[in-house]
């Protein structure tokens, strides 16, 4: 196992989760050992029956192309991913983003909009809505590294969307 000297009582969980059959790397499970080109193939048979590339995260008739399409979302968003395997994934229409994820943003950028038409800014505090207090502070951080895509900035610019935090008016209470 991959675990060096933990305390005795660590050490009989370990025992029992043994005994019970756990596997500590994923390689053991089975999960990393079909080739990239045979994931490959079953995304595209997945595309022929369902119309998409969005694998369900977690999918239950085959987890191991649900993960697999995770780690080429981030091997993709980290530049792990060599260009041909890229071009493979976009020639099949491969979803770079979840659609559940699309539908977040979408459904947090309905909210901010909320907020600005009732309280005239974008300034959330973290004791008035903490997930769109934090939601905010990620699409300025995202644009500040250059790490938000093009047509979002442009969706936030479109509503007026303030880059830069500001304290809210004094006159508006928190919302």
């Amino acid at each position: 196992p991959a675990h060096a000297n933990p305390p005795p009582h660590t050490q009989d969980r370990i025992r029992a989760l043994e005994d019970l059959g756990f596997t500590w790397q994923c390689h053991e499970a089975g999960m990393d050992k079909k080739p990239w080109d045979e994931r490959f193939g079953e995304l595209s048979q997945f595309r022929a029956s369902h119309g998409h590339c969005d694998v369900p995260n977690g999918w239950w008739e085959n987890p191991g192309l649900a993960q697999w399409v995770e780690k080429m979302r981030w091997q993709g968003g980290t530049g792990g991913l060599s260009e041909p395997k890229r071009r493979k994934l976009d020639e099949i229409g491969f979803e770079w983003e979840s659609l559940a994820r699309k539908l977040a943003w979408d459904s947090f950028l309905e909210e901010a909009i909320k907020f600005k038409d009732k309280h005239g800014h974008f300034q959330v505090s973290n004791k008035s809505n903490k997930r769109l207090a934090r939601w905010i502070r990620a699409q300025r951080d995202a644009k500040k590294n250059d790490k938000m895509k093009p047509d979002r900035v442009k969706r936030l610019d479109d509503i007026h969307f303030t880059w830069e935090h500001e304290a809210p008016p004094a006159h508006d209470s928190p919302a």
